[in-house]
């Protein structure tokens, strides 16, 4: 239709995340029919929208490598991320020792966020407080649905929406993100860096961001080892602080110059 009326257009499709995978990947945890049904129905229409444009934007290199297998015209298909700017430290940045608690960050509308967080709450969270007995975790996310306010308790804190996030952030001693699916840049990780707060996180949460040699640190994939990470980084400084200091480095393909560069490179290339 934008074509015909003018052919010199250039059509972008910015697939934002890859939706086929993050439904094939909860349908694979879950077996859900429905979910399966679903994927193939998204996958049509990401396949359509390559297609039809003229430039596709995949958000990560994960996104790009995986929509090769059904979309073969790589000429076509560029990478931009997110933007996250990393925030330097100031006299302000707590230390280690001024931190406590865990912290999640996700809308409650979003499955990937509430199957996380049940997770967390039903299986990581019971490893973690035999050694920690007092550990609390705060929960921030919007539109809290039953099932999540039943894992509510004294130290699992459904906190909902907060006005300041950065105050919470800047308190905290770990980012927790156990996803177990989804696609894409996962926004909460870039925010736990930009502030210079370590986490622990899957593979999933952590797809499109190079964390180099604190990968063995704050990436893990089963429930043993997220425990162990998090009990690792919530009690060892050394390992925090150099976590912490690796931050900046891990954001800088995603700062402001670098992504204006490449969205200038799409329009005029």
């Amino acid at each position: 239709m934008v074509k015909t009326a003018n052919p010199n257009v250039k059509l972008v499709f910015d697939m934002v995340d890859f939706h086929y995978v993050r439904l094939l990947r909860e349908y694979e945890l879950n077996k859900d029919e429905a979910l399966k049904a679903e994927a193939e129905k998204f996958l049509k229409i990401e396949l359509e929208n390559c297609k039809n444009a003229d430039v596709v934007i995949a958000i990560s290199t994960t996104d790009k490598e995986l929509l090769k297998q059904h979309f073969n015209t790589d000429e076509k298909v560029v990478l931009i991320s997110n933007i996250h700017q990393h925030i330097d430290k100031s006299d302000n940045f707590n230390s280690f020792e001024n931190r406590n608690d865990l912290l999640f960050v996700g809308s409650f509308r979003h499955d990937p966020n509430s199957d996380a967080v049940k997770y967390l709450k039903e299986d990581i969270m019971p490893l973690v407080w035999k050694d920690i007995p007092d550990l609390k975790v705060n929960i921030i996310g919007s539109y809290i649905t039953e099932d999540i306010e039943a894992l509510a308790s004294d130290k699992f804190k459904l906190l909902g929406f907060v006005d300041d996030l950065n105050a919470v952030i800047n308190t905290t001693k770990l980012f927790v993100a156990p996803l177990r699916f989804g696609a894409g840049i996962k926004g909460k990780i870039g925010q736990s860096l930009e502030h210079s707060l370590p986490l622990v996180t899957t593979n999933v949460g952590a797809e499109g961001f190079d964390f180099g040699e604190q990968t063995n640190v704050m990436i893990a994939n089963t429930t043993n080892d997220l425990a162990d990470k998090i009990i690792n980084l919530y009690t060892n400084k050394a390992d925090w602080d150099l976590a912490s200091n690796s931050c900046k480095t891990i954001l800088r393909p995603f700062s402001i110059n670098t992504t204006e560069a490449q969205v200038i490179d799409v329009i005029y290339k």
